[in-house]
C-alpha cells in the first residue's frame, strides 16, 4: 500500500496539471507533504518514547538504565528504515527517508545523552577530588559508571557505536551534521576512570595471586607457576576491554592506548617486586638447613618473570599496534600529517615497550642479584672450609653442584646462564676477599691451594652449557691468578721474580741510563762460572753529598758551582758481583772489584768464578747481580746503579780460552723505577712481618728505590733497618762540614 501511494503521489508531482492545481490552491506539492509527514511520524514516535520511558524518573542510575533502552530503540527505529521503508520511499518517490530518520534521533540523542554523562562524570571527579567514599552505593555507583565491560555504560557506549556506525553508510554532510558523530569524546573521562580503576584492581589482582601462589609449576609441561598465568589473565582482559571498546578516534585511540600500555607494563614491573620479596621470605625459611644453596622455589620464581616478560615483549602484537598506526594514514586527510602522526606514535610505541623490557631485564637482574646475596654467606663458607683443607671438593662437590644441577634443569638457557655469570663474580670476590685477609697470615703453601681450586672451579663454571671460557677468564679472574701466582711461591722465588722484572725493565727505552757495564760471562765445560767484569763508564749519581732527598740541595749545588764550575764530581767506583737469590746460592761468596778512584771509564778487568752446575733447577732460575757503587769515607756507599743477568741466557764453551769466549756484554746501569710497578715487591710485602726471608731483602733494597716508599715501610716493621747493605766502616754519617772536607778532598 504503501509503495502504491507514493508511486501515486510521485506521478502527481510529476504532472503539469497537477502543478498547477496545487499552485491555484496554494497547497504544498506532495513532497513537502510526504517529507513533513514522516517527520511528524519520527517526532510523534521520539516523543511517545521519551513519555514511556523517561516520565516520573529522577534518580540516576534510573535515568541511565532508561535511556540505553531509548539507544536500543533509536537503534531498531534505525535499522528497521534502513531495512524497509527507505528502499521503498527512495525508489518509489525519490525521498531520503534514511536520511531524515538518521538526522532527527541522533540529534535528538545528543541532548538527551551527553548531559547525562556529564552529570555522571561531573559527579565522579568531584568524588575523586575528595578521596571520601563513605556510602556503599555511592561506591557502587563509582564501580558502575566507570566504562567497564559489562557496565550500564558501557551498554550505553555500546548502544550509541552501533548507531554512529548505521551512518557509515550516509554522505559525508550527513556524518558531520549527526548527533553522535562524537559520541566517544562523551566518555573519555569513563575511559580514564576506567583504567584508574583497572590499574588499582590489576594490582590488587596480582598481589592476591602471588601471595597465594606456592611457587609450584602448573603442570609438568611448564615450568612456571599459577601467579604468572594470573597476571597474564589480567593482560588478556585488559586486551579484551581494548578491542571491545574499539575507540573510534584513531589518534585519540593510540593516546589512550599508550596510557594502556604503560600501566600494564608498570604492573609487570610490580609483578616482579613482589615475587622477588615472595622468594626472599621462603628462602629465609631454608637458611638455616645446612647448605642449602638454590631452592626449586627460586627457579620458578625466576621463570615466572621471565614469563610475564615475554608477555609484555608481545603487547604490540596483541594490541594491534601496527594496525592501529596504518589506519591513521587512512583517516587524516593529509598524507605528510599522517606520515608525521604515525611516525611519532610507533617512536612512542617503541621506547615504551623498549623500556619496559630494560625495566624487565633490570627486575630479573636484581632478583638473580637478591638470591646470590643470600647465599654469599654458604658460598663463603664452603670457599673457607675449601681453602684450609685445599680441597676444591668442599665447594664445588658440597656446596655449587647441587644448586647448580637444579638450576640447569629448571631454569631456562639465559636465565642459567644470568646465574652462572653472578655467581662467578660473587665467588671470584670472595677468594680475593680471602687471599687479602690472609696474606700476611697465611704461607705459599696455603695459597697454592686457594690457587688450585680457583682454576678448579674455572673449569666447573666453563662445562658444556656452562660459561664461555673467555668470558669465565675476565679482568678479575686474570688478576687474582696473577696475585696467587705471586703468592704461591716462596720468598726465594718472588725474589727470583723481581730481578727477572728487573733484567725486563732494562730493555725499555724509557728507563734512565746510569751508565754502561761492559762484561763477559760464561759457562765451562767443568761446571763453572766465569764472570769477567771489564769497565764501567758514563756513570752517574745523584749527588756527591747528601742523601737522594737533598741531591738538589743549596750546598751541594754551592760546593758543585764553586769547586768544578758546574762539571760532575768524580766516582770511587767498584761492582759487587752476587748470585740471587742469596738462599739459593749460600756458599757463593759476594765480590767485589777493587775501587777505581775519579776514573770514567773505570777499567777493572777483574774474573770471578763460582763453582756451578747449569743444569740445577735453582741455575736455571737464578740470576747474576752486578751493583755498581762509589766508595764513600765514613758513611754508607752510594748506591749508583745495578745490571742482572739470567743464568738461563748465559752461554757454555767448550774452553776457557779467549776464543772461545762468549763476546762481551754491553748492560745498562739502572735504578729501580717505582716500587709500586714492582708486582712480586707487592707480595713480599704483604710477608714483611712474618717472613724472615722476605723482610732481609726488602731491608736490602729499600734504599735503592728513589720513592723511598719501601724505605719508610722498612722502617716501620721490627726487624728491618732501611740503608745500603755495605757500609764503611765508621758506621754513622759524618757532620755536614765532614761532607764538605771529604768532597773538596775528592777534587784535588
Amino acid at each position: 500500500q504503501l509503495s502504491g501511494l507514493l508511486r501515486t503521489l510521485q506521478i502527481m508531482s510529476e504532472s503539469p496539471l497537477c502543478k498547477r492545481l496545487l499552485q491555484d490552491d496554494k497547497r504544498a506539492d506532495p513532497q513537502q507533504v510526504v517529507e513533513r509527514a514522516v517527520k511528524r511520524h519520527v517526532t510523534t514516535w521520539w516523543q511517545d518514547l521519551q513519555d514511556r520511558e523517561l516520565e516520573g524518573i529522577h534518580d540516576l542510575e534510573e535515568q541511565v538504565k532508561k535511556v540505553i533502552n531509548i539507544t536500543d530503540e533509536c537503534h531498531l527505529f534505525i535499522v528497521n528504515a534502513t531495512s524497509f521503508y527507505s528502499p521503498v520511499f527512495y525508489n518509489d518517490f525519490k525521498l531520503p527517508y534514511l536520511r531524515i530518520v538518521y538526522l532527527f534521533v541522533t540529534l535528538k540523542l545528543n541532548p538527551c545523552v551527553r548531559p547525562l554523562l556529564m552529570n555522571i562524570y561531573n559527579r565522579l571527579l568531584t568524588s575523586n577530588a575528595t578521596g571520601k567514599v563513605t556510602d556503599p552505593e555511592e561506591s557502587e555507583a563509582r564501580s558502575n559508571y566507570a566504562l567497564n565491560a559489562g557496565s550500564s555504560l558501557w551498554q550505553l557506549y555500546i548502544n550509541l557505536g552501533r548507531i554512529h556506525k548505521l551512518g557509515s553508510i550516509m554522505p559525508l554532510e550527513v556524518r558531520q551534521e549527526s548527533g553522535v558523530k562524537d559520541y566517544h569524546k562523551w566518555f573519555f573521562k569513563g575511559v580514564m576512570h576506567w583504567l584508574q580503576m583497572a590499574q588499582v584492581r590489576t594490582q590488587k589482582i596480582i598481589t592476591n595471586a602471588v601471595e597465594a601462589d606456592m611457587l609450584v609449576p602448573c603442570d609438568e609441561y611448564c615450568n612456571f607457576s599459577s601467579s604468572a598465568t594470573d597476571a597474564i589473565t589480567v593482560f588478556i582482559g585488559v586486551r579484551n576491554w581494548w578491542q571491545e571498546l574499539s575507540w573510534p578516534d584513531v589518534q585519540n585511540s593510540c593516546v589512550l592506548l599508550v596510557k594502556v600500555l604503560e600501566d600494564l607494563c608498570c604492573s609487570a614491573t610490580f609483578y616482579c617486586d613482589l615475587l622477588r620479596n615472595k622468594v626472599d621470605a621462603m628462602y629465609n625459611t631454608h637458611r638455616n638447613q645446612g647448605k642449602v644453596f638454590i631452592t626449586k622455589e627460586i627457579c620458578i620464581g625466576l621463570n615466572n618473570i621471565e614469563r610475564v616478560k615475554d608477555e609484555v615483549v608481545k603487547l604490540p602484537e596483541y594490541f594491534r599496534v601496527s594496525d592501529l598506526l596504518d589506519r591513521i594514514g587512512k583517516d587524516v586527510a593529509d598524507t605528510s600529517d599522517a606520515d608525521n602522526a604515525s611516525h611519532q606514535f610507533r617512536g612512542t610505541f617503541d621506547r615504551l615497550i623498549s623500556s619496559a623490557v630494560e625495566n624487565m631485564e633490570a627486575k630479573i637482574a636484581e632478583f638473580v642479584d637478591t638470591v646470590v646475596e643470600k647465599i654469599t654467606g654458604i658460598i663463603h663458607l664452603g670457599l673457607s672450609d675449601a681453602c684450609e683443607a685445599s680441597n676444591p671438593e668442599l665447594l664445588l662437590g658440597e656446596v655449587l653442584d647441587p644448586g647448580l644441577g637444579l638450576m640447569r634443569t629448571q631454569l631456562h638457557a639465559q636465565n642459567f646462564e644470568r646465574f652462572l655469570i653472578r655467581l662467578w663474580d660473587e665467588l671470584l670476590g670472595l677468594v680475593r676477599t680471602i687471599v687479602i685477609r690472609n696474606a700476611e697470615r697465611k704461607r705459599a703453601p696455603y695459597f697454592q691451594g686457594v690457587h688450585d681450586i680457583l682454576c678448579r672451579s674455572l673449569k666447573f663454571f666453563s662445562l658444556p652449557g656452562g660459561l664461555v671460557l673467555e668470558t669465565a677468564m675476565n679482568d678479575e679472574y686474570q688478576s687474582l691468578m696473577e696475585l696467587l701466582g705471586h703468592l704461591r711461591l716462596p720468598s726465594e722465588a718472588l725474589i727470583s721474580r723481581y730481578y727477572q722484572e728487573r733484567s725486563e725493565e732494562r730493555q725499555l727505552m724509557s728507563v734512565t741510563s746510569r751508565g754502561e757495564l761492559f762484561m763477559t760471562v760464561f759457562f765451562t765445560q767443568s761446571s763453572k762460572l766465569v764472570v769477567e767484569v771489564v769497565m764501567a763508564r758514563d756513570m752517574q749519581r745523584e749527588s756527591e753529598v747528601g742523601s737522594v732527598g737533598s741531591k738538589q740541595s743549596h750546598g751541594a749545588g754551592l760546593l758543585n758551582m764553586t769547586l768544578t764550575g758546574g762539571a760532575p764530581l768524580a766516582v770511587d767506583s767498584y761492582v759487587k758481583v752476587q748470585l740471587v737469590p742469596a738462599e739459593w746460592f749460600p756458599s757463593a761468596m759476594k765480590h767485589e772489584t777493587k775501587v777505581m778512584k775519579r776514573s770514567d771509564p773505570a777499567t777493572f778487568q777483574e774474573t770471578f768464578t763460582y763453582v756451578l752446575c747449569p743444569e740445577d733447577t735453582n741455575v736455571k732460575e737464578g740470576f747474576l747481580l752486578l751493583t755498581l757503587k762509589d766508595r764513600n769515607l765514613a758513611r754508607s756507599n752510594t748506591f749508583i746503579g745495578e745490571a742482572v743477568v739470567a743464568l738461563a741466557s748465559v752461554p757454555m764453551v767448550e774452553s776457557e780460552a779467549i776464543s772461545s769466549q762468549p763476546r762481551t756484554l754491553q748492560l745498562k746501569i739502572t735504578r729501580p723505577g717505582m716500587e709500586a710497578g714492582y708486582k712480586s715487591l707487592a707480595s713480599l710485602r704483604l710477608r714483611m712481618s712474618s717472613d724472615r726471608v722476605a723482610s732481609s731483602f726488602l731491608k736490602k733494597i729499600s734504599s735503592r728505590f728513589a720513592d723511598g716508599r719501601l724505605r719508610k715501610e722498612s722502617r716501620g716493621t721490627p726487624g728491618i733497618h732501611s740503608g745500603d747493605e755495605d757500609k764503611s766502616p765508621g758506621g754513622k754519617s759524618p757532620k755536614l762540614i765532614d761532607k764538605l772536607k771529604m768532597a773538596a778532598g775528592k777534587l784535588e
